[in-house]
């Protein structure tokens, strides 16, 4: 039975138990043209406890650029908050391709004034809030007690300021790193590279349950944007961008619409330099195109020239 070395895995598997791995998810934009083949169990795995949380991060991204993902089911985005000229009576967000909608969260207040009696006060969107308050009138006014309903005055609301917290799963963002930088390297250089002692040490991070754990490899490195390498990204471009160290070895910098990225150390292959760079990989999620310019400064070229002709792609995939 046919076999092939699974980069994530870092072993050979039965190429019956093999499936397609999108190197950057089918959420995020990636095409069939950024592709390999891996062990089907560990791309499960790393689809869920990966690929899914890091695509939340670019959840709105993925609502503007419409990218379905695997699924085929159209991107949406809730975000909670609060609105701080109400004060901080939550809200929850909706964004969809189609448009966005906001929706107050019902909110319930009692104070007890000096005559004895409870003044109680419902906010939120109009309907919810009245219905709320029909319930508290009916329970109470079972109960025998009298209840005195004051004007109401809905308001139109416009401009708001919303405040509130994106959660960050930093294990899953450092080991979504080490999977593209596995991937990528897999496609460029083969089993060759992903059997190296490089490899091994980033799949160290790929399957680490820690944060600790993965910072302790010590093969990704600080913040870096295009801008450091001399290129500009628009927001709806990938790219990835192998460059030499001085130590004869070299690194992958890798940027998501056009963001601030990560390098990775990548290594050598028994100790021998990959040579061949810069190389560089663009994706734009808009037209599922990857190019491949043979160099930097050709890019660098290419991007500082009208924009009317974009470069000619080497790959295409179906976005």
């Amino acid at each position: 039975m046919a076999s092939l070395f699974c980069p994530y895995l870092g072993d050979d598997v039965d190429e019956a138990q093999s499936s397609l791995e999108h190197v950057v998810p089918e959420s995020l934009g990636g095409t069939s043209g950024l592709a390999i083949r891996v062990d089907r169990a560990s791309n499960i795995k790393l689809g869920t406890a990966v690929d899914g949380p890091v695509a939340q991060l670019f959840a709105g991204h993925r609502v503007k650029y419409n990218l379905k993902g695997h699924s085929g089911n159209e991107p949406s985005v809730m975000l909670s908050g609060s609105v701080e000229d109400l004060g901080g009576l939550g809200v929850e967000l909706e964004l969809t391709p189609a448009g966005g909608s906001v929706r107050l969260k019902p909110s319930v207040t009692r104070d007890r004034q000096a005559d004895g009696s409870v003044r109680v006060s419902v906010r939120g969107e109009p309907e919810e809030a009245q219905r709320i308050y029909a319930n508290i009138k009916r329970t109470h006014e079972a109960k025998g007690k009298t209840v005195q309903t004051e004007d109401q005055f809905p308001q139109t609301l416009q401009n708001l300021r919303v405040t509130g917290n994106i959660k960050v799963d930093l294990l899953a963002l450092a080991r979504f790193q080490a999977k593209v930088a596995l991937g990528i390297g897999h496609m460029l250089w083969g089993p060759e590279w992903s059997r190296s002692p490089g490899a091994q040490l980033i799949r160290r991070v790929l399957w680490s349950t820690t944060v600790g754990e993965a910072n302790a490899v010590g093969l990704q490195g600080g913040n870096i944007t295009p801008e450091t390498l001399g290129f500009v990204l628009d927001e709806c471009e990938h790219a990835f961008v192998v460059s030499g160290l001085p130590d004869g070895t070299c690194a992958l910098a890798s940027f998501f619409f056009g963001q601030v990225g990560t390098a990775t150390k990548l290594g050598t292959v028994n100790g021998v330099s990959l040579g061949c760079w810069p190389i560089v990989l663009l994706l734009n999620v808009e037209t599922g195109i990857l190019q491949r310019p043979t160099s930097l400064e050709l890019y660098r070229n290419r991007r500082k020239a009208a924009r009317e002709e974009p470069p000619r792609p080497c790959y295409s995939g179906a976005s």
